[in-house]
């Protein structure tokens, strides 16, 4: 369209901007909805009384369409030829009401190296994968139900690997599978939450070098072996530096029923933990061998030579390590700090590389786990083994208590040595403070009820997170450790905070520079104390 050389230039530009943007619209009216069915066919025209068969939806849908598929078996998968667009996906939606299975294929869902693709409400039964996805990127499954009852799957049920960004994982249901049963290789603001984990050969969920990511209010339980792994890259040349696993937020999770199933078997854990700066918060850890491994080893990748800078607080950790061994030797318990990293065990490659320090746990809750190392104090809660030290771990404000005041509850296996939190602290007042040896008081621990009664010492006596370090007025707060906090990933809500007890919302934390960007103007003082927003006089121990 030519414009008259008289033609206002302001009006020009309206007018193209008017067009543009009916361009835009027209595009997005154009969005179809497709029928389709186990019994439909490729001479249908995708409506509901002429549906299509999956192949030919597969071949057939574009950016923005959405397929609505119907009950019954699938005899082929989800596998779509093209890609969705940033607000334009495409959707594979069930029908209301009904259940689309994908029944011993191959895999129920083929969807890698694509992007911006929704699956929703699906069942996949009895297949080799449940989901093929490498390379995807911003693809979400949700409402939807993989299990296999009958054989087992590949060792990672869900083959994730070579990731790219945004994954959302929501309100499905994994069951049964032969390995891993949602392993997840790189890639950054991953989200899985409101998910139910039950029973995998080796880990319900395991993350390689996944960053910036929140996994959140999920159920696991494992009668067979582990809950979840975090560890970081692969690297068959051990060459550093390895994509680390880090700034995670793993928060609101009951990790339970991870056991030893063999006699001389390990215990195994609610996690076992090779991260790095990440917050691990408000879950419970309850009936696991160990409800935290906090690992490091050698081996033959690099999956565990590092683990640094994490924070673990606010969780509440109850009756791990009964089932830590059925007969022999473990060292299960609350929690476990187990680097392999003496010279003896490994390799001059991982002398040369391997971090592990700074580990803060702090406002923790720990009740009636046990200690199963021979001839250890089964009342131990906390246990540094193999080649572990106090510096390795700070421990602030946190409540640990088996049947009985004054019961060891510290123990160091290397040392021998076990101590009660008195002694504890008296031996290394500048690694644990604040810590309590008393009964929780917790409602019905044994059915599941962690709710603390009204007269719990655990009320109000957890410890403010940190602090500001040089006083002002605005919207950025310099503090002594950012690590605590989170501003959403990209994923999720960011953490509403108090400033002295002024409430303010996280835009950005700057984990290098120790500051927090807020969005409320405060007024400030050196010292003044930062944390997590709470009910009642100052923040409760425990999940």
């Amino acid at each position: 369209m030519k414009i008259p050389k008289k033609f206002p230039i302001a009006f020009a530009i309206v007018f193209l901007l008017y067009f543009s943007a009916f361009s835009a619209l027209s595009a997005v009216s154009q969005r179809n909805t497709y029928h389709v069915s186990p019994d439909g066919t490729a001479d249908g025209d995708g409506s509901e009384s002429a549906p299509w068969d999956i192949s030919t939806a597969n071949a057939s849908l574009l950016a923005g369409d959405t397929a609505i598929l119907h009950g019954g078996d699938y005899e082929f998968n989800i596998h779509p030829v093209n890609s969705g667009e940033e607000g334009a996906p495409i959707t594979y939606l069930a029908a209301k009401g009904e259940v689309p299975r994908f029944y011993r294929l191959r895999n129920g869902l083929d969807v890698e190296d694509t992007s911006y693709i929704i699956i929703d409400g699906i069942e996949v039964a009895e297949t080799k994968f449940w989901i093929e996805a490498a390379g995807a990127d911003h693809l979400t499954i949700r409402n939807s139900i993989f299990h296999n009852d009958k054989r087992p799957t590949s060792f990672s049920a869900c083959y994730m690997e070579d990731m790219g960004d945004y994954l959302h994982i929501a309100n499905s249901t994994f069951s049964k599978s032969g390995g891993d049963s949602l392993r997840i290789i790189g890639g950054n603001h991953h989200l899985i939450e409101n998910n139910t984990f039950d029973t995998a050969g080796h880990s319900l969920l395991t993350l390689i070098a996944v960053q910036d990511s929140v996994i959140r209010n999920n159920y696991f339980s494992n009668p067979t072996q582990k809950n979840m792994e975090v560890f970081n890259s692969w690297d068959n040349d051990r060459e550093p530096p390895e994509r680390k696993s880090e700034y995670l937020l793993i928060e609101g999770n009951k990790f339970a029923l991870a056991e030893a199933v063999a006699v001389d078997s390990m215990g195994w854990s609610g996690i076992q933990y090779a991260g790095s700066s990440s917050i691990l918060r408000h879950n419970v850890f309850h009936d696991t061998g160990l409800g935290i491994d906090i690992a490091l080893y050698d081996g033959s990748d690099q999956d565990a030579w590092s683990n640094t800078h994490n924070r673990f607080y606010n969780n509440t950790f109850y009756k791990n390590g009964y089932q830590s061994m059925v007969g022999g030797d473990s060292n299960g318990t609350g929690v476990g700090f187990l680097p392999y990293s003496s010279p003896k065990w490994t390799s001059d490659a991982f002398q040369a590389y391997y971090s592990y320090e700074d580990q803060i746990f702090s406002n923790n809750l720990f009740y009636l786990n046990q200690s199963m190392v021979p001839s250890s104090p089964r009342s131990a809660q906390i246990v540094f083994d193999h080649n572990a030290k106090p510096e390795y771990s700070r421990l602030y404000n946190n409540l640990l208590f088996y049947t009985k005041a004054e019961q060891p509850i510290i123990f160091f296996r290397d040392e021998w040595e076990w101590y009660t939190v008195t002694e504890f602290e008296r031996a290394y007042p500048e690694f644990a403070e604040g810590n309590i040896q008393a009964d929780p008081q917790m409602v019905d621990p044994e059915n599941g009820d962690f709710t603390l009664q009204e007269t719990s010492p655990a009320i109000d006596s957890g410890r403010d997170l940190t602090f500001a370090t040089a006083p002002g007025t605005g919207n950025l707060i310099p503090v002594q450790d950012a690590l605590y906090f989170s501003d959403g990933k990209g994923v999720v809500n960011p953490d509403i905070i108090r400033v002295n007890g002024q409430r303010a919302t996280i835009i950005r934390v700057d984990y290098e520079n120790n500051t927090l960007e807020i969005s409320e103007t405060l007024s400030w003082k050196t010292g003044d104390p930062v944390t997590l927003d709470y009910a009642g006089d100052a923040p409760d121990i425990g999940a």
